[in-house]
């Protein structure tokens, strides 16, 4: 049994590699010890908001061969499916802004394939402002750190690491002192236990809750707003003309649910982007306004520099019209004037 634990451990990063590991040590003892250690409970609720029926959250088992993933590489969600045709790699300043990482394709994908089908790590819906929304979020994240501080797995703190805190960082501050950062700790049950263990500095709390703020998905739920937190689909960078469509939806397990399918044919190697404001109209200096504020950039795709590159040859015309007005009259009345003297006229 010792053996077994330990070729587990050592193979957790890799379902094929557990699988193989169960069918050599086939005895039902092995398999039930696998499945204990492949599944971990966490089913859980975020934490209930003081108006009626105003929080609900989701919930889910951990697989422990997404666990311990450098940000850079397979998308593993906590529960649900991701296609192993992408990858989340570097990417250039000039096609995903100051981001610095992206998904790309590793083969060819054809249109309406599903990259991606997962419910929210957690998620609340409220009468709060989007901002305490977030927090909320937060608490449920490190009460569930919290909870795993006794054990010796931790597949939700890895995950939080691995995942959560390599999220894009935030701009909008959540807690105003470091005082703050204390008293909220103060209010999750053992949550100054994180502090003192150095599990995550105040830094690093203020940090994930910045990165869960800037992160956040706007929901709709039976009428009203909420948030919710995706981690793999925050992933995706921008683009208006983007090639895979995000759509979310509530199953019968009360589970918010993402799903990404392509929308274009993509070629091997492209990057994979979804528009972060769907459908919109907006005009081109709202629109870049509107990313601006929320996530902090300008965007800088094919159909933007066009757009820009149209309003720059529109103000150009017609700001030029008072001026090309009078001198049209003036080089004729000059011609004019010129074949008269030359007797023409």
């Amino acid at each position: 049994a010792d053996s077994f634990c330990t070729l587990l451990r050592f193979h957790r990063s890799s379902f094929v590699a557990m699988r193989s590991v169960v069918r050599r040590h086939g005895s039902a003892a092995a398999r039930n010890a696998c499945g204990a250690l492949v599944s971990g409970a966490l089913a859980g609720r975020t934490s209930s908001a003081p108006v009626a029926v105003t929080a609900v959250g989701s919930s889910g088992a951990v697989r422990a061969f997404g666990l311990g993933l450098h940000p850079f590489g397979t998308l593993t969600p906590l529960q649900g499916y991701c296609s192993p045709d992408i990858r989340c790699q570097p990417a250039t300043e000039q096609t995903s802004g100051s981001t610095k990482r992206g998904v790309f394709a590793k083969r060819d994908l054809p249109y309406d394939r599903v990259l991606l089908r997962a419910p929210a790590v957690t998620y609340f819906v409220g009468d709060e402002s989007v901002k305490d929304q977030c927090k909320e979020m937060t608490r449920w994240v490190l009460t569930k750190v919290a909870s795993e501080l006794d054990t010796q797995e931790k597949p939700f703190t890895e995950y939080v690491n691995h995942r959560i805190r390599n999220m894009m960082p935030g701009h909008s501050i959540v807690f105003t002192s470091e005082d703050d950062v204390i008293r909220f700790m103060m209010e999750i049950p053992k949550g100054m236990q994180i502090v003192k263990r150095q599990i995550f500095t105040t830094k690093d709390i203020h940090s994930l809750a910045m990165s869960i703020e800037m992160n956040r998905f706007a929901m709709n739920y039976d009428g009203r707003q909420g948030v919710a937190l995706f981690p793999e689909a925050s992933m995706f960078n921008h683009q208006c003309t983007p090639n895979v469509e995000l759509t979310f939806h509530m199953n019968m397990n009360m589970e918010y649910v993402v799903e990404a399918r392509v929308c274009q044919p993509v070629v091997k190697g492209d990057q994979l982007f979804v528009n972060y404001i769907p459908g919109n109209d907006l005009p081109i200096t709202r629109l870049g306004m509107a990313l601006r504020d929320r996530w902090g950039f300008e965007c800088a795709c094919a159909e933007c520099k066009s757009r820009i590159m149209c309003a720059t040859l529109f103000l150009f015309f017609f700001g030029m019209l008072p001026i090309m007005g009078p001198l049209w009259v003036w080089t004729m009345n000059r011609q004019k004037s010129a074949q008269k003297r030359a007797g023409f006229l």
